[in-house]
């Protein structure tokens, strides 16, 4: 196991303006999540947030995830060509393409990522451990870059549509219409201890681990 710790949060996801949800057609009997037994759910990886989120979600509203088949895809395109190949009407979906395919008449069921937290880290930075015994000025400096500019970002919503254009190649009238990740001015322990439970529950993380516990002191 690669010794890893937490120094500073990135972005952040909130239930209320989601960037990633279960979709299904809009023509789709669909009405509850145990409908979706014997079908096949699309998202971009089987280990991801993503995936953890539809498992939570289907367990929380009484569908037996056993019973459903989740196909990974390794592009967060892949589910939208997934369905349109293989006649599959769901898949978990993040933006960019989330706010498309909801425009274009897909309809979300109901809010996966809801079910792990209303509100958590989706970005984080962890340095190995012993990198950072030995760069602790560096560190910090990195942490304070990072803070600095997500209380920018957070005032400057369509300046910073600006730059994230210019390095995704999206339109900017886009971005600035759909939910983009507010970021982090600091690190809560619990504003990732879901995250890490969840993961645990689905099997994504071998063993229980505690946020605080993985939180370095001093940042």
């Amino acid at each position: 196991m690669v010794a890893v710790v937490l120094i500073a949060a990135a972005a952040c996801i909130r239930a209320s303006a989601p960037t990633t949800t279960l979709c299904i057609a809009k023509a789709s009997t669909i009405s509850k999540a145990s409908d979706l037994e014997g079908q096949t759910v699309a998202v971009v990886s089987l280990v991801s947030l993503m995936s953890s989120g539809v498992k939570s979600w289907l367990t929380q509203n009484g569908a037996d995830i056993a019973k459903i088949h989740l196909s990974s895809c390794r592009s967060r395109r892949c589910p939208l060509r997934y369905r349109a190949a293989h006649g599959r009407p769901q898949g978990g979906l993040s933006e960019p393409i989330m706010s498309g395919a909801l425009a274009g008449g897909r309809q979300s069921p109901r809010q996966s990522i809801r079910c792990i937290a209303n509100q958590f880290y989706i970005r984080i930075g962890l340095p190995h451990a012993h990198w950072l015994a030995k760069n602790q000025d560096a560190a910090k400096r990195f942490v304070g870059v990072i803070y600095d500019t997500a209380r920018w970002a957070n005032a400057h919503h369509d300046e910073s549509a600006v730059i994230l254009a210019k390095y995704t190649k999206l339109d900017v009238d886009r971005l600035k219409r759909m939910n983009r990740c507010i970021y982090a001015t600091d690190l809560r322990p619990a504003m990732v201890q879901p995250v890490l439970d969840t993961a645990f529950k689905y099997k994504a993380l071998e063993t229980a681990t505690s946020a605080a516990a993985m939180i370095a002191k001093g940042f």
